[in-house]
């Protein structure tokens, strides 16, 4: 009977691992795009409420100056034109909504 147990192990974590693959390579895919298209990717970011973009370091930090809320990032954006690189924060669940919307709308 103990050799059903790693199989069975090895079962569940790959079931369950298939269900978070696909949105993994969706943001991926998303986080590419941004990277060849950073104009684009700041705008969408300025755009939705659910997004912090600072392209400096406040002096607090920057958690202090989010709003209350679960927040995740910082996400990197290195923005040429600016000669900076962004610290993005998105507010959790609603950031995830905006890409997979972004995504859809603009066949990413």
């Amino acid at each position: 009977m103990k050799w059903l147990t790693f199989p069975f192990i090895a079962l569940i974590s790959a079931v369950s691992n298939y269900g978070s693959a696909p949105a993994k390579g969706r943001k991926r895919k998303f986080w590419k795009f941004a990277k060849d298209h950073p104009e684009v990717a700041y705008y969408f970011f300025k755009g939705e409420d659910c997004f912090m973009v600072f392209d400096y370091k406040p002096q607090n930090g920057y958690r202090p100056n989010l709003s209350s809320g679960e927040w995740d990032g910082p996400f990197r954006l290195h923005m040429p034109s600016r000669g900076c690189t962004l610290n993005i924060y998105g507010q959790s669940p609603y950031y995830q909504i905006a890409l997979e919307n972004f995504m859809d709308r603009f066949h990413v």
